[in-house]
């Protein structure tokens, strides 16, 4: 199943990775091609794009915001955030969900 799949579900969708867009809107230094054909696709799908507030991986010569988290009809609240937690060049996102009970799903009635 594709991502333009994905977004057409009414439920709420939430994925991230490593998208490796930079953009100026999720607090990258500039704004590439791809950074910009991630915000293009999130405004015309209506999907929202998070991102921590500090950077996700550290080169040589600059810091970007490059793992981020999609998010569609996701109403909940969250925090995320990059932890610098391993000796890598990059840090891990965590992106923590509060005050979120899972629907329970639909009795099922067996009838002979």
């Amino acid at each position: 199943m594709g991502i333009e799949n994905l977004m057409q579900l009414a439920y709420p969708c939430i994925f991230g990775g490593d998208f490796n867009a930079h953009n100026t809107a999720w607090g990258s230094i500039k704004t590439a091609t791809r950074g910009r054909k991630l915000k293009t696709f999130a405004n015309i799908t209506g999907l929202d794009i998070i991102a921590p507030p500090t950077p996700t991986r550290y080169g040589q010569h600059s810091a970007s915001f490059i793992d981020l988290a999609v998010t569609k009809n996701f109403l909940y609240p969250y925090n995320i955030t990059s932890v610098p937690e391993l000796s890598s060049d990059r840090n891990p996102v965590i992106l923590n969900f509060f005050n979120y009970n899972t629907p329970k799903p639909d009795k099922v009635f067996k009838t002979n």
